[in-house]
């Protein structure tokens, strides 16, 4: 299990920039951070948010084999930005269970899931965020089409 916590006090936390910001322009101006030029949802799957946009940020690589979990902390403080959130929710689940210690014994102490990967974020005193949460999350096609196949089945008049 990976855990990070993020602990702000008494400050402001704003975004960043993947994009170059160029030598001329200002805030919310010449695709700097934090103009919000995401474009909405689109119907080929496009998040249509800005990279830019985002000031805190959890990504898990999508082959990983343990849980990912982060908790953000912020008191008395101001968040000004997109929190993004990114997951397969556990690259491995045991359909017969999971030793979660991983110790020798190999004891099944598991409903399958060796852990899950989450975020937590906690605004105290006074503490107030300007901007979008989004989760987005891989999905493992070969079982989609394993559980749809089985839907299918499951519905088949019996003989």
């Amino acid at each position: 299990m990976f855990q990070n916590t993020i602990s702000v006090a008494d400050s402001t936390v704003t975004s960043g920039s993947w994009s170059d910001e160029g030598t001329s322009g200002w805030f919310g101006n010449n695709n700097n951070a934090s103009d919000y030029g995401g474009s909405g949802l689109s119907v080929n799957g496009g998040a249509g948010f800005n990279a830019d946009d985002v000031a805190i940020s959890a990504i898990a690589n999508p082959n990983a084999d343990n849980a990912m979990q982060t908790t953000v902390n912020l008191t008395h403080s101001t968040l000004m930005g997109d929190i993004l959130f990114s997951s397969n929710f556990d690259h491995n689940f045991f359909p017969n269970g999971a030793d979660s210690y991983r110790d020798t014994n190999s004891a099944v102490d598991t409903n399958g899931w060796d852990g899950t990967d989450r975020m937590d974020v906690t605004l105290n005193n006074g503490s107030k965020w300007v901007g979008a949460a989004i989760s987005t999350h891989q999905i493992d096609l070969m079982a989609m089409a394993f559980t749809t196949a089985l839907a299918k089945a499951l519905k088949r008049p019996q003989r």
